[in-house]
């Protein structure tokens, strides 16, 4: 950044290496959102899921949670009586969305530079990817790996946010947004 004098000569506010250093923080803040936000994007796909199932259709997004999706197979199999369908929907809707809640509260805090958000979240999500194994959804592991991949360069730039600006981040406030 640089300011003019009165005599017009151009004047330096801030050193190259302190610029240096700012654009590399701004750089790994952004990478450490990004990488938080693919939580929102689990969460918010696996509501999606429950949501279609909940009105009776039949398609779902790989990138959204295998557990939601075993959830609403045990509510379509333990149907009963007259009316049981939707309630049995309805009840695997409200467990599939407190689990989302489980991945908006990990974006929350991975956000917040939280690494145990970062750690818990992407070992849940990587025990999740198993049910996808299990039951032979090839695009569901693959799009789990993309993600996971994605998690962990959000995790990486937290790693290298801390090694550039010392161990005050791990209690600095929240990002900015």
């Amino acid at each position: 950044m640089r300011l003019k004098g009165s005599d017009m000569e151009e004047k330096k506010l801030i050193s190259p290496e302190v610029e240096k250093v700012i654009a590399e923080r701004l750089k790994l803040e952004g990478q450490l959102r990004a990488g938080a936000n693919w939580f929102f994007w689990i969460a918010g796909l696996s509501l999606i899921n429950s949501l279609v199932f909940l009105f009776g259709g039949r398609f779902s997004f790989v990138i959204g949670l295998g557990v939601t999706q075993l959830v609403d197979g045990i509510a379509t199999s333990s149907q009963i009586g007259m009316g049981g369908q939707f309630v049995a929907r309805a009840i695997a809707f409200t467990l599939d969305s407190l689990i989302a809640l489980l991945f908006i509260v990990f974006a929350v805090f991975a956000r917040r530079n939280q690494r145990w958000a970062f750690w818990v979240g992407i070992s849940l999500y990587a025990f999740d990817s198993i049910l996808f194994l299990i039951f032979e959804d090839y695009w569901g592991i693959g799009f789990h790996l993309f993600a996971l991949w994605g998690l962990y360069g959000g995790l990486a730039a937290r790693k290298k946010l801390q090694g550039l600006m010392g161990d005050g981040l791990a209690r600095s406030p929240e990002l900015s947004p």
